[in-house]
């Protein structure tokens, strides 16, 4: 049996997300199991053809329906005392519905940065699907100022921020043999692009961004950790670059490491998992000023905020990085200081308090609604 009846509150957390992937969910719900404090005790519910049913992590098979019926009598079975619904989609469905069938309370979780329409349809169903929980945890302040300001959500936010495990991530993973593999070195150093490669993460300046280095002479090369739908485009606009593809967990480190400062461009940032694994690994980082990654560093200490979009501004802030070695290494030892402080003990803080909350209430109205009872239309008033 997963759980241990005589500890503490038993969580089962539904995700949609694959964990044997690299992604700031994965990450951060591979530390919910293994940094939580010992009377909590969450399990992870996802789909998968693999069936999978080990302590921390339950992966199941087939259609809906055998899925439903199987997990349904294994929360019974444990005596789970909450539901955690980390992904709107299908797992999403499942937690809400099988949340108030069995009237358990449902903690909601939002790993992305959403809009703020209250007409679209992707707004509407987000609103309907995380309606029913009691506590709603948001990655960032910037999220939640702007969810409660369009009052997204009815009752009060709170923050669960992003941790970085500063053992797994650190400059003394840094490889000279890489670097050289990389053909760069303090005189040319390598500028590190870690993430989805599409476009909404801000990638498009990165061509115009290294050009105009380049017309200053500033010498750099840039490096691409990760894949997605513009990788072919960068490929084409960026041909000194470097891509690395998709690396499994364990490479990932080394690769920050060996880097020597980190670009993060995109003005859609929400938990920005990657800033604190860079700074971890005593990378400065040069971020835009829209979302949230000014939340994730310290302005002009561990790295410069520049303004989203403005190619030139990047570049100046880059090139003061890129030419004084002496500035690398003091913000990067202010960015390693800065993450060192971000423990993920300290990040399940708030996760940790939704949970004690949850089991303590009784959620008397949250009877289970059919699936398919989405509703379409919406006055401005109701959720």
């Amino acid at each position: 049996m997963p759980f241990d009846r005589a500890q503490g509150v038993r969580v089962a957390v539904f995700t949609d997300a694959n964990l044997d992937s690299t992604s700031g969910v994965t990450t951060t719900l591979n530390a919910l199991v293994t940094h939580a404090p010992r009377e909590l005790q969450p399990r992870i519910y996802t789909f998968s053809d693999l069936e999978v049913d080990a302590p921390h992590h339950r992966a199941m098979r087939g259609s809906l329906v055998n899925r439903y019926r199987k997990t349904r009598a294994e929360l019974l079975r444990d005596g789970v005392d909450a539901v955690h619904m980390t992904t709107p989609g299908p797992s999403g469905l499942l937690a809400r519905h099988l949340a108030g069938e069995l009237g358990l309370p449902l903690v909601g979780s939002l790993h992305e940065r959403v809009g703020t329409s209250r007409t679209s349809l992707r707004s509407q169903f987000l609103r309907w699907i995380y309606g029913r929980c009691r506590q709603m945890l948001l990655p960032s302040e910037d999220l939640a100022r702007r969810l409660t300001a369009c009052a997204w959500f009815p009752r009060p936010a709170a923050v669960w921020p992003r941790g970085v495990d500063v053992r797994t991530f650190s400059p003394a993973h840094r490889s000279d043999h890489m670097r050289d593999e990389w053909h760069v070195s303090h005189r040319r150093p390598a500028i590190l692009v870690a993430g989805r490669v599409s476009a909404e993460k801000g990638l498009g300046v990165l061509e115009p961004i290294s050009s105009l280095l380049h017309r200053q002479r500033i010498a750099h090369r840039l490096i691409v950790m990760g894949s997605g739908p513009m990788l072919a485009t960068l490929h084409e606009r960026c041909p000194d670059a470097l891509f690395t593809g998709q690396l499994a967990a364990s490479e990932v480190p080394l690769v920050m490491a060996s880097a020597d400062v980190l670009l993060y461009p995109s003005e859609g940032s929400s938990g920005c998992s990657v800033l604190l694994e860079g700074q971890a690994s005593g990378l400065p980082v040069v971020v835009a000023n829209v979302g949230s990654a000014r939340e994730s560093m310290l302005p002009g200490r561990s790295g410069f905020v520049c303004r989203a979009g403005d190619v030139e501004d990047f570049a100046v802030r880059l090139g003061l990085l890129l030419v004084d070695r002496e500035r690398r290494r003091v913000m990067g030892e202010a960015a390693r200081t800065y993450a060192s402080a971000r423990s993920w003990e300290r990040s399940l803080a708030t996760v940790c308090a939704a949970y004690r909350e949850a089991r303590n209430t009784t959620p008397q109205q949250d009877r289970a609604a059919p699936l398919t009872t989405f509703p379409q239309q919406r006055s401005a008033g109701q959720q």
